[in-house]
């Protein structure tokens, strides 16, 4: 199942045909700019995806980050990612509200290998993307809402499914 576009941002799902009940196995991935975020072949529980969504969908439309969206995306990249994963290098780091409210990641295994931020700006978001590995940030502008929408819809479809298995 894919919910949204791949050219700006989708999320790709398929639970297992032996999915094991309640665990839901299967497979899930972000598209980003047209690249693959998230390990896809790797599997996981869809129930942990649920679960560990309970802290991201409560976020749409709390990601304002006006001040941010005055920096340049590496410094942005930069300030979220000290001000959520420690380092704190950057003083301002400690400054910044909530920094968590920004990360765009579903914290399961699949996603392990990247660091996924989303800021809301005026009339529009801003997808700031990496490998844990590499060494230059990624970015891609959204409509304003446009994750949320497609974060929802992903968060009911789990829920019905689980419902449906339970």
């Amino acid at each position: 199942m894919l919910i949204g576009k791949k050219e700006t941002f989708a999320v790709e799902y398929e639970l297992d045909s032996n999915h094991g009940e309640e665990w839901m196995f299967g497979k899930i991935c972000y598209w980003i700019n047209n690249i693959q975020v998230g390990d896809y072949e790797l599997g996981t529980s869809l129930r942990d995806v649920l679960v560990a969504m309970a802290f991201l969908v409560p976020d749409c439309g709390n990601r304002e980050g006006l001040n941010l969206c005055k920096l340049s995306y590496e410094e942005v990249f930069s300030l979220l990612n000290e001000s959520i994963y420690g380092g704190c290098e950057n003083t301002a780091a400690h400054l910044l509200d909530t920094p968590a409210r920004f990360e765009a990641k579903i914290p399961v295994d699949v996603f392990d290998q990247w660091k996924i931020f989303l800021i809301d700006c005026n009339s529009f978001s801003i997808f700031l993307y990496k490998r844990v590995e590499d060494k230059n940030v990624r970015f891609v502008r959204l409509l304003q809402g446009e994750f949320d929408d497609v974060i929802r819809k992903l968060y009911n479809d789990l829920e019905s499914i689980y419902a449906g298995v339970e």
